[in-house]
C-alpha cells in the first residue's frame, strides 16, 4: 500500500508548506491571524490561477506581497504544466496548514487519513474505463472539479476539515497525474 510521503508529489507539496512557514516566520498550525477560512480561500485562488498572473485575482484574501506567481521564481523558464504543479503544490500546503490550524490532531493520524483518501482517489482513477484521447483531460477536469468542490465547501462552510485533507489528496494525486506517474496505470495491480 502505496503512503502519501511515497508519491512524488507529496514532497513538493510538504516543501511548500515548510517554505510558507519560512516566509511568514511561522508554523502552519499556529497561523491563529486566519480564523475566516483565508488560507483555503487562498488554496483556491492558486488552483484557478495557475500561478499565471503576475497580480493576485480580485478574492486573494490575503496581502498582495504573500502571491507568488510561479514564473517568478528564480529557476524561471518553466514549462506551463509545471508552473501549474507549482501553484498546484502551494494550494496543497496552504490547505495542510489550515488543516493543522483547525484541527490539532497528531501528524501521524492526519497523514493516515490522508493515506486513505490517496488510495480512494487513485482507484477511482485507475477504474477509469474510458479509453482513447480525451481519458486524460476527463481526469483531469473531474480532479480539478473535486478540488475545487472540497475547498468550496470548507470556505463556505458547509463541511468539516476532512474535505481539506480531501483537496490535498486530490491535488497530489492531480500533480502526479500531469508528470504521469505510473500510479495511475489501470493494468498495475494494487499492493495489499
Amino acid at each position: 500500500m502505496i503512503k502519501s510521503y511515497e508519491y512524488p508529489a507529496f514532497q513538493t507539496v510538504y516543501d511548500n508548506l515548510e517554505a510558507w512557514s519560512l516566509e511568514r516566520g511561522v508554523d502552519p498550525g499556529d497561523e491563529r491571524r486566519y480564523r475566516k477560512r483565508e488560507l483555503a480561500a487562498a488554496a483556491l485562488c492558486y488552483v484557478n490561477d495557475g500561478g499565471e498572473s503576475l497580480m493576485p485575482p480580485p478574492q486573494w484574501p490575503l496581502p498582495a506581497e504573500y502571491w507568488i506567481p510561479e514564473f517568478m521564481r528564480p529557476f524561471g523558464g518553466l514549462t506551463y504544466d509545471e508552473r501549474r504543479r507549482f501553484s498546484l503544490a502551494r494550494a496543497a500546503a496552504l490547505l495542510l496548514a489550515e488543516h493543522m490550524r483547525v484541527d490539532p490532531v497528531d501528524n501521524e493520524f492526519r497523514y493516515e487519513m490522508l493515506d486513505f483518501t490517496l488510495r480512494y482517489t487513485v482507484d477511482g482513477i485507475r477504474q477509469c474505463s474510458i479509453k482513447g484521447p480525451l481519458r486524460n483531460r476527463i481526469i483531469e477536469d473531474k480532479l480539478v472539479r473535486a478540488i475545487r468542490a472540497n475547498i468550496s465547501m470548507w470556505v463556505d462552510h458547509q463541511e468539516p476539515s476532512r474535505c481539506l485533507l480531501d483537496g490535498v489528496a486530490d491535488i497530489i494525486v492531480l500533480m502526479d497525474f500531469l508528470a504521469g506517474e505510473p500510479v495511475f496505470d489501470n493494468t498495475k495491480q494494487q499492493e495489499h
